[in-house]
């Protein structure tokens, strides 16, 4: 009875135990079913393999791009951005880069016993310094100052109006007038010139009042042939005594607009009198107040001059005056450039 009860436990016990290896072998094999490979994914580093002189540097870049790589090598050292600098022993090194997730890789260094090319630092690129604006060249007197006197009669003034005085103009010493070239304007004047267009200038010693107190009138009286016999005669007026007129361009202000104009005039034979040419007289005014600049547009001059006088415009045989006039009572003050010739 006892033997049996032994063989009846024992018997269990083995069942027991097979029925435990074998439910153990399915929890393994059915664990390897359902957990993920724990195995790392490889990380490419590049450059894979090179070479370097003692003492060279390389950067060494994971692919692809993550963060927080972390860097370890042999032969030499290497940062966390992972610029390496080789160590001072020849041989055969290497660079291994560990990512976040367990990912490894690996790279080759080959060091040989050579002198690294120094990598020439970069030129700075040197700031550019502003061109400065050279000063405007000061215009030089031609004409002497205080020269202003009454029209007429000649005489000296002693206290002349402001604005009167004349400093220079675009009239040479022989009172030539280059009517067709704009070359050798002041400074200023000539970013305003248009094309076509005669430019006639008068520099003066003191600025151009904003409001004068009287009529005044700043004209260029023009033999526009250089040809003294034609237009109006020699002598008939004190600006050009000696040569003969056909065309006056000019700035003129009246106290009875308030306003600063311009003119254009063209002698006319038949009528024995200047008549009023087109309205096509543009001036130009210096910050100074000091110069005045007028464009008349050099067809226009020569089609009306010839219409009207008869004279055929010659633009770089022109001659004639400059002339500032004050109309005062009794008699207007003026002063010329170039001074009219002494009797």
């Amino acid at each position: 009875m006892l033997n049996k009860q032994v063989r009846r436990i024992l018997s269990w016990a083995t069942v027991f135990v097979i029925v435990v290896v074998i439910v153990s072998g399915m929890a393994t094999a059915l664990g390897f079913l359902i957990r993920p490979r724990q195995e790392a994914l490889s990380l490419n580093i590049s450059p894979s393999d090179t070479a370097l002189c003692l003492g060279g540097k390389v950067a060494f870049v994971v692919e692809p791009s993550m963060p927080d790589v972390e860097w370890a090598a042999t032969g030499g050292t290497i940062d966390a951005a992972g610029l390496y600098t080789a160590g001072e022993l020849p041989g055969d090194y290497e660079v291994q880069a560990a990512g976040p997730g367990g990912e490894r890789g690996r790279a080759l260094v080959h060091i040989t016993a050579c002198t690294p090319t120094p990598t020439p630092a970069p030129t700075p690129t040197p700031t550019p310094l502003p061109t400065p604006t050279p000063a405007p060249t000061p215009i030089p007197p031609a004409d002497p100052q205080g020269d202003v006197a009454f029209y007429t009669s000649g005489g000296p003034v002693e206290q002349p109006p402001p604005g009167l005085d004349i400093q220079n103009g675009s009239v040479a010493p022989d009172l030539g007038i280059a009517l067709g070239s704009p070359e050798g304007l002041p400074a200023g004047l000539a970013e305003w010139v248009q094309e076509g267009e005669a430019i006639l200038w008068i520099a003066l010693y003191e600025p151009l009042p904003e409001a004068p107190l009287m009529n005044i009138d700043w004209l260029f009286v023009l033999d526009v042939d250089g040809d003294p016999s034609t237009g109006r005669s020699p002598g008939t007026r004190p600006i050009n005594a000696d040569l003969g007129d056909e065309a006056a361009v000019g700035l003129y202000y009246t106290l009875e607009a308030g306003t600063y104009a311009t003119f254009l005039s063209i002698w006319n034979p038949a009528q024995g009198a200047f008549v009023a040419g087109p309205d096509v007289v543009r001036y130009w005014v210096s910050e100074d107040r000091r110069l005045i600049g007028l464009g008349v547009p050099l067809a226009t001059l020569r089609q009306e001059v010839e219409r009207i006088t008869g004279v055929t415009l010659s633009p770089d045989g022109a001659r004639g005056r400059a002339a500032a006039i004050a109309f005062l009572a009794p008699e207007p003050v003026a002063d010329l450039y170039p001074d009219r010739p002494t009797p």
